[in-house]
């Protein structure tokens, strides 16, 4: 049988702690997935703009969640979609840090809510 003498034993060494995420990781937001959406589901943006110079004066900027409240959504979120993608014809879309929260109704009529960064709709 083998000595053991006590101070031949290492003294306490505490672990560090270990931080552990168990959230996954944010997946990059490919722009194609983005066009699949609106080749989906067909989004008049002749409409939008229509709705857009209909509200916003020239030289003027205003929310899109006030101007969907006035328009409200027909086409789910790929109308959405389609308010950010209209730039051109004098028409600009910037989005702000503020974060709004927009409802709208899918196809099948069941209420959804999108949260966004605000975005502000501009005419030249």
């Amino acid at each position: 049988m083998p000595i053991a003498l006590p101070f031949e034993r290492p003294l306490y060494d505490p672990q560090p702690d270990v931080a552990v995420d168990s959230l996954p990781a944010p997946a990059e937001l490919d722009v194609t997935e983005l066009d699949g959406l609106l080749t989906q589901r067909f989004v008049d943006t002749e409409r939008l703009t229509e709705n857009i110079r209909a509200v916003v004066p020239p030289r003027t900027s205003v929310a899109l969640d006030e101007i969907i409240a006035l328009y409200p959504v027909e086409e789910g979120i790929a109308e959405i979609l389609g308010y950010l993608s209209l730039h051109g014809d004098g028409i600009t879309v910037e989005t702000t840090d503020e974060q709004t929260v927009i409802g709208y109704a899918d196809s099948g009529g069941a209420p959804r809510r999108v949260r966004m960064n605000r975005a502000l709709v501009r005419r030249a």
